[in-house]
């Protein structure tokens, strides 16, 4: 059951825009992590690399985590914008320089398969 104040929120647009932008956002930053994940598996087998992913998703999260009350002051819009747009790129840059030689040696020189949790907040 809903409450007043939930009923509220759902009939206001801008919040519904910006909710169901980041429930897309978020199912497809999942979809990422979980290919990803299988990626590493195929190419290397080991499943300590896919270990290694998860860390290099958290490791970010523990180190920007306490600069929320310096995110708190900047102009939310912009900062989701720019973080977004980072993402993107670099999600895009995976995509273009893929190719099986690369991601054998990216994955296992440097286990960097995931760059762009950090803005999660």
């Amino acid at each position: 059951m809903l409450t007043s104040s939930q009923i509220a929120l759902l009939e206001n647009r801008d919040f519904v825009k910006v909710f169901i932008g980041m429930l897309v956002s978020s199912i497809g930053d999942w979809f990422r992590i979980i290919t990803a994940s299988y990626i590493i598996y195929e190419t290397t087998k080991p499943g300590i690399l896919i270990g290694t992913l998860w860390i290099t998703i958290t490791i970010p999260l523990i180190i920007f985590g306490p600069f929320g009350v310096v995110v708190d002051r900047l102009n939310k819009k912009k900062l989701m914008i720019f973080s977004d747009v980072i993402c993107a790129f670099l999600v895009m840059s995976i995509a273009l320089l893929s190719s099986e030689v690369w991601l054998k040696g990216g994955v296992k020189n440097a286990n960097r398969v995931n760059h762009c949790t950090s803005y999660r907040m």
